[in-house]
């Protein structure tokens, strides 16, 4: 009977032991992951904001051609708010082309 009890004693401990790892390595796992997410999106929006400066001075001091280039091209990779708003850019930009065509030669 003793005998009995110090194995199951020592299974249950092993057991606990092996399940307390498990669950402190599932913790770890998790916040690394956060982690790589939050660093994922801070990249991503830098790259936004750095591809927005360079359009800015790039595309803005430009000839009309290649200002609806950059604007289609940005228009295609955005989505939701933005990609309407540099859809209606485009549409303003090629409005404007064909008006100093029109009216300029």
């Amino acid at each position: 009977m003793r005998w009995s009890k110090v194995v199951l004693g020592t299974f249950i401990i092993g057991l606990a032991g092996i399940i307390i790892a498990a669950a402190i390595n599932l913790t770890a796992l998790v916040f690394e992951n956060g982690r790589q997410e939050a660093r994922f999106q801070l990249a991503e929006q830098t790259a936004h904001q750095r591809y927005s400066k360079d359009f800015l001075e790039t595309a803005a001091n430009q000839d009309v051609e290649l200002r609806i280039c950059f604007a289609s091209y940005s228009a295609t990779l955005s989505d939701g708010g933005p990609r309407a708003q540099r859809q209606g850019y485009l549409k303003t930009l090629v409005m404007e082309r064909n008006a100093s065509r029109d009216g300029g030669g």
